[in-house]
């Protein structure tokens, strides 16, 4: 049995767990201060305008950092860097701990985000007194469930912004906002379309468990009838969304989808970019009808 706390020894309890806290952030505050002062020695010039020009304007992505560093020190600035010395200058910052690197694969494009630490935080509103601005990753992990998710999201928009039929394509949460008419809310991930003709698209990275799956697919199909989902590669496509698919159909009862006209397609992001569906169920089956070649000669589900 716990012992009953008086409410004066539980509010010496709880102060006693403030100050440890304080204590902890204290103890950290003065390691990093004393990190800080050593890594600020080996800060050359060159490092410390790259620093302020990746952090200052937002950037995550290292290609388009890259880019963008050397078209402004050396394309508008005139500065007499070379290509290299910059290159250097971002990997040393990543050396020093002061971005962590983040690697990125959307099943079409691996990349690496460049996100700044804590160390990189307290040493830039040190030397720049002011607090950095929020970066593209911090922007993306807000709106989506994690960095992957939400640079899947942005590339299926940037394919499907390619074909120009699609009209208008949205990620944004508070846009793609639907209210069904029992007064419950879904989020599609993707809309594109105008007027009638429109679409939702899914992107899945296999982390949901089955329930919320399920959830969200019960209150797509109160929207459309088609649904298209986007997994990254193949093998994640049959490993981690179809087996989520075929059991939920198989909870919903395949004859009621069928009776009210319900299709799914299903798509890796390499086939999407093609133009070609991976998977699709047409409810005349439990299984989904593979539409694409294996490398192996193997055709999957048919």
């Amino acid at each position: 049995m716990s012992k009953f706390l008086s409410y004066e020894e539980d509010f010496l309890a709880s102060l006693k767990k403030q100050e440890e806290e304080f204590k902890k952030k204290t103890e950290r505050a003065g390691q990093v201060l004393l990190e800080i002062k050593d890594i600020e020695e080996s800060i050359t010039p060159l490092m410390w305008k790259v620093f302020y020009i990746i952090v200052s304007n937002g950037l995550s992505q290292e290609k388009e950092i890259k880019s963008f560093v050397v078209r402004y020190l050396i394309d508008a600035e005139m500065s007499c860097y070379s290509k290299d010395a910059i290159y250097r200058a971002i990997k040393n910052l990543a050396v020093l701990r002061i971005f962590r690197v983040v690697p990125i694969s959307t099943g079409i494009r691996t990349f690496h985000l460049l996100q700044l630490s804590y160390l990189g935080e307290m040493l830039y509103m040190r030397k720049f007194e002011k607090r950095p601005p929020e970066s593209e990753m911090e922007k993306v992990a807000s709106n989506h469930a994690s960095y992957t998710h939400g640079y899947m999201i942005e590339e299926a928009k940037n394919i499907l912004e390619q074909r120009r039929f699609c009209g208008r394509v949205t990620t944004d949460r508070i846009t793609n906002k639907l209210v069904l008419p029992d007064g419950t809310v879904v989020i599609p991930d993707i809309i594109a379309g105008s007027g009638s003709n429109w679409q939702m698209f899914e992107v899945e990275c296999g982390t949901h468990n089955n329930s919320d799956f399920y959830h969200k697919c019960d209150k797509l199909i109160k929207v459309k009838r088609h649904l298209h989902f986007i997994g990254s590669s193949r093998e994640s496509v049959e490993k981690n969304l179809i087996p989520k698919i075929d059991s939920w159909i198989r909870t919903r009862k395949l004859e009621n989808l069928q009776c009210f006209g319900f299709d799914i397609s299903v798509y890796s992001m390499y086939d999407f970019k093609k133009e070609k569906c991976t998977y699709f169920y047409d409810m005349k089956s439990s299984e989904p009808v593979c539409n694409v070649k294996k490398s192996n000669g193997k055709g999957g589900k048919k």
